[in-house]
């Protein structure tokens, strides 16, 4: 049956098995390599220095698609002073399939320079030690994907019999592999500098010669820094651009974004997409959820993961909901889908940041589901498809567009009392509320003051009670983040939300006085207020709330 459907709606079978061909690496470093010395000294003195603190029979480098692992770690093999120092080097393309059996042939074969027959893994293991036996090896294992502390296991007690200062170099996106592979270092691969990456484009889309027209390089940074120092992504550009006048053509090319680009010439999508396509499909969800926010911006990592939550891509194990939320933020953050991760004063993670280009893989893969609204022009880009919409501070939105998301399950924005209830009664299934009516949103804890007369403050004279009306009729919401200095009463009908789990008031900071009728709010877990909130006392109802933790 499926067979014949495949053929009736002409369905192809594709797979990566041509990006990963096309990616396949050798030992061979390109011929124009800028910004890299100082991280390849640093790695040399690690290999070769045996009686460091921090030696490691594994040595990891870390990163971002894209980020130059490969080519750093090429430049070390080719190096000198390695070849010199270690008596066998050999050099494994490893990508997604961690096959031990695979590895070890492979190492055999570059080591006796004859093609092996496929032999059994104990014939393998003892001919492999047989050759490396008291002598010092680097074994480079290029883009590897394996997080299973079994094989990392096995592998390393078929290599253990080398001679002393022998060393395995792993490139790898996730810290997880690194974690496992070796727990004492892990290395991270740096950003190139503006500097590096403009003299990077010299080389590769000018032939290096440097321009005399001090437009041209003013032109070049404003494309460079969308590339934010990724070498992938600076060469991908360099490529587009070699056959366009610098002079007239590249300011066209400045308004455009990786994404705009189309994946055939789009090498550094191409690549950061393997990264997602590795992902289980829940932490596909969590992750282009994030889309919603807007790029460089600090998040919060608790209402993020109970925002995931909210939207049920968290299931509840025996841990709790939250712990497993924590624990796949984690998981993404390993991959190098998170970044600048920062924690408080007891070790606990707060905040962090999504790479830019990791956002626009975000943006790339959500185009119609997702939508972050910044201006005007993008509000025909709302659809019945639409499920996640944030509409961005300073954009005016007309309630008729809003008839074709009627399906959302987030909505988050920045309007007035006025204009956010004739919206909301056109969503019947949201689970995520953010109406804000400050400069704030979900990612920044405390607000910027307005100005009296933003168009963002109008309409407060009035009672919010018919804007809560409306919100106590969203039966399936579970997260409400309500910002709104000049609200002193939180209104009785959202006692009517018995499905919530997050009420979030922290930025309500005249607030005098809750719902008589809080004890209906069965589920609430977390109660958010601001700490210089002016309540007098808390309704008899509150002891009520059995699931309450915050």
């Amino acid at each position: 049956m499926i067979s014949i459907d495949k053929v009736n709606f002409k369905l192809e079978v594709r797979t990566e098995q041509a990006l990963v061909s096309c990616r396949e690496t050798d030992s061979c470093p390109p011929i124009v390599v800028i910004g890299r010395e100082v991280d390849k000294r640093r790695i040399i003195q690690l290999l070769l220095n045996s009686n460091s603190e921090d030696s490691s029979f594994v040595v990891p480098i870390v990163g971002i698609g894209g980020l130059g692992k490969t080519t750093l770690t090429q430049l070390v093999y080719c190096d000198d002073q390695v070849k010199a120092h270690f008596e066998i080097r050999v050099w494994v393309y490893v990508s997604q399939k961690f096959d031990i059996k695979g590895i070890l042939g492979m190492i055999l074969q570059s080591i006796s320079r004859e093609s092996q027959p496929d032999l059994a893994l104990d014939v393998l293991k003892d001919k492999i030690q047989e050759e490396i036996c008291g002598r010092r090896f680097l074994f480079v294992l290029d883009d590897v994907w394996e997080e299973n502390v079994e094989s990392w296991e096995a592998l390393g007690k078929y290599l253990k019999v080398g001679g002393s200062g022998s060393r395995v170099l792993v490139t790898t996106r996730s810290k997880e592999v690194a974690e496992i592979s070796s727990r004492i270092l892990k290395l991270g691969t740096r950003s190139l500098s503006l500097d590096e990456s403009w003299s990077l484009m010299v080389e590769k889309a000018l032939h290096g010669k440097v321009p005399q027209n001090p437009n041209v390089e003013r032109t070049g940074k404003e494309i460079l820094r969308k590339c934010c120092g990724v070498p992938l992504a600076v060469s991908t550009i360099a490529g587009l651009l070699r056959s366009k006048d610098p002079e007239t053509e590249w300011s066209l090319f400045s308004e455009n974004d990786l994404t705009s680009i189309s994946e055939e010439k789009n090498l550094t999508m191409s690549t950061l997409r393997l990264s997602f396509n590795h992902l289980p499909s829940h932490l596909k969800r969590c992750f282009t959820y994030c889309k919603l926010f807007p790029k460089g911006c600090k998040l919060y990592v608790q209402p993020l993961v109970q925002l995931w939550i909210a939207q049920g891509y968290i299931k509840s194990g025996d841990e709790g909901s939250e712990e497993m939320g924590l624990h796949c933020f984690k998981m993404l953050w390993w991959r190098s889908f998170f970044q600048e991760v920062k924690m408080d004063k007891l070790g606990n993670i707060e905040t962090c940041k999504i790479h830019d280009l990791v956002h626009d893989l975000a943006s790339s893969l959500t185009r119609a589901k997702i939508l972050k609204i910044s201006d005007s022009s993008a509000l025909k880009n709302i659809s019945s498809k639409t499920r996640h919409l944030a509409v961005m501070q300073g954009t005016r939105v007309g309630a008729g567009y809003m008839r074709e998301a009627s399906k959302s399950r987030t909505f988050m924005c920045h309007m007035p009392i006025e204009e956010s209830r004739k919206i909301i009664r056109y969503f019947r299934f949201l689970r995520v509320l953010v109406i804000s009516l400050e400069r704030d949103l979900l990612y920044w804890r405390s607000p910027l003051k307005l100005e009296e007369d933003s168009w963002l403050l109008r309409g407060h004279n009035r009672q919010d009670s018919e804007l809560f009306d409306c919100i106590g009729e969203l039966k399936h919401l579970r997260f409400l983040r309500f910002s709104c200095q000049q609200m002193t009463k939180l209104p009785d009908s959202v006692t009517n939300l018995l499905t919530m789990q997050v009420l979030d008031l922290s930025l309500c900071s005249h607030l005098t006085e809750l719902p008589r009728d809080i004890r209906k709010l069965v589920n609430l877990k977390h109660l958010y207020l601001d700490p210089s909130v002016k309540l007098t006392h808390m309704p008899k109802g509150i002891g009520e709330l059995a699931s309450l933790q915050t």
